[in-house]
């Protein structure tokens, strides 16, 4: 066998044998080059490295000892800042081998510097206060920092402070992290500040405070199966962000929010543009101490097929989506379900919300509660409403009416929805938006009304059978535009009024048909028919 020196460092490594069968080996001039490690800590020792940094390190070539006993901060830092020296644009790993690397703070302020757990690597926070990772610019943004693979958790239960803070980033990947409360609870999981493009994939449970919570963010991607569970206050909470895409994420058993996306209200009421361009897709929030979701000041965003269910006090009035100072947010097949007081509460000056499907149904639990509804418009709202289930299906019914219009409602359209089946009534109306359209809801109020002096139609429908031989002089419950046609099965007599303007009186027999139209202020003749 003969080994031939190629051009540059490469050698050829052949057999005489047979040529046809032969391998090349290159072999770079940093391996014959060989300088030392940097040590900190306590299993600090001579460890050679090649001239030119490898794309790898492991944070044991610096002294770490991740025995779960020993501090291994000025380890874990000589390696990230080393790493850091040598980080381009294509990234420079730091790697945690298996093990409990005990610690009091690191920073990592350079760009492309990625931190790696191999196996098991768990980092706990020695101190009670102070942030624990922090990765943040002192200068200009920096760009592609990534972890992935380890356990952040704390030595014991944290006072203040954050064990994940990330401020003035762009790109960073946040991924297959776990936030644990063994051996002991952190104060805070991961709190990012002005980021951009992070993405976003962690366990955060049974933190003291806030599970996740970003402000002044935009472009934050949280993916499939990350979750905040269990912590102290909220879930996840996005204060004033754009660009907030969260897919089948989940956040169970907290005692603030499950899913909080805040802004500022401006006066006049209107959300703010930084709040905006939220977009959830089959995220849960289940089991909290108060409302599962809270959108406020949020603009042009949509929540599709999510979930909100059940709040650990029982007797508090709690919700399960709150929709308050709002502009141009669907909520799509969404279903709220068995929460204290109302399933969808739509309040603070709301405009042009659209809930498309979804259920709504078995909510009022807390039976003490004033509000036991499935859906609620407050004042000053406009919403539209298409094919939304507000029912009660339990064995034990708890929800009292499908939907409560309270007054003051700017503008409801309302469409194809299901207000049947609830304790009390299908829905009750405070007063009649000024701005009111029906048409195809299922209520399952018997379309026939007593004749009265004045009759008083459901507000749902548009043909009634007018049972009895009382004279009518008037109908109530108009709004502009609504057009009803009344069958009469017995004989009577229905007045040419001020209110009720007909082509003239009208003496009925059984079978006969009166379609009226209404201005908002009277009705109005449009045809009639005579057997």
């Amino acid at each position: 066998m003969t080994i031939t020196k190629l051009a540059g460092t490469k050698f050829r490594l052949s057999s005489e044998l047979d040529d046809s069968n032969e391998s090349v080996i290159s072999v770079s001039d940093s391996a014959i080059t060989t300088a030392q490690f940097p040590q900190a800590g306590t299993g600090a020792q001579a460890r050679s490295v090649e001239s030119k940094l490898r794309e790898t390190v492991s944070v044991k070539d610096f002294g770490a000892v991740g025995d779960g006993v020993a501090d291994d901060t000025a380890a874990i830092q000589a390696a990230i800042d080393y790493a850091a020296t040598f980080a381009t644009a294509i990234g420079q790993t730091v790697s945690f081998p298996r093990g409990d690397y005990r610690y009091t703070a690191l920073t990592v302020s350079t760009g492309h510097v990625k931190l790696k757990g191999d196996g098991d690597a768990r980092l706990i926070k020695i101190a009670t206060t102070g942030d624990g990772l922090t990765i943040k610019s002192t200068g200009s943004r920096i760009y592609g920092v990534k972890v992935s693979g380890l356990v952040f958790s704390s030595a014991s239960a944290g006072v203040s402070g954050r064990l994940i803070y990330i401020e003035n980033v762009g790109q960073v990947v946040i991924e297959d992290i776990v936030i644990t409360n063994f051996p002991a609870a952190g104060y805070r999981g991961v709190e990012l500040y002005n980021a951009s493009q992070t993405t976003f994939n962690a366990a955060i449970q049974n933190c003291v405070e806030r599970g996740c919570y970003s402000r002044d963010c935009v472009d934050l991607y949280v993916l499939a199966g990350s979750r905040s569970d269990n912590n102290g206050s909220h879930g996840w909470e996005f204060d004033t962000c754009s660009g907030v895409y969260a897919t089948d994420t989940t956040a169970y058993g907290y005692s603030g929010n499950g899913v909080r996306a805040v802004g500022t209200i401006g006066s006049p009421v209107i959300a703010t543009a930084g709040n905006s361009f939220h977009f959830y897709k089959g995220c849960i929030a289940d089991s909290s101490g108060s409302d599962n979701w809270v959108l406020s000041a949020l603009r042009t965003s949509a929540v599709n097929g999510c979930w909100a269910s059940t709040q650990k006090n029982a007797t508090v009035d709690l919700n399960g989506f709150v929709v308050t100072g709002c502009v141009g947010v669907d909520l799509n097949s969404c279903i709220a379900a068995n929460n204290n007081a109302i399933g969808l509460h739509i309040t603070g000056d709301s405009n042009n919300i659209q809930v498309r499907g979804g259920r709504y149904d078995g909510n009022g639990k807390q039976t003490g509660s004033a509000r036991r509804e499935g859906v609620v418009l407050a004042a000053n709202t406009s919403v539209i409403m298409d094919g939304v289930i507000m029912t009660d299906t339990q064995n034990v019914k708890t929800q009292q009416y499908g939907l409560r219009v309270q007054s003051s409602v700017t503008r409801l359209i309302i469409s194809s929805c299901d207000m049947s089946g609830n304790v009390t009534y299908p829905y009750a109306f405070d007063a009649i938006p000024t701005n009111y359209m029906e048409a195809n809801n299922y209520t399952a109020e018997s379309v026939t009304v007593a004749s009265a002096n004045i009759v008083y139609l459901p507000n749902f429908g548009r043909v009634f059978n007018i049972r009895g031989t009382t004279n009518i002089n008037a109908l109530g419950n108009q709004w502009r535009g609504r057009q009803v046609t009344l069958v009469f099965d017995d004989v009577l007599s229905v007045a040419d009024t001020v209110s009720l303007v007909l082509a003239d009186n009208f003496t009925t027999t059984a079978g006969d048909t009166l379609t009226l139209i209404s201005n908002g202020t009277n009705w109005y003749e449009m045809s009639r028919s005579v057997n």
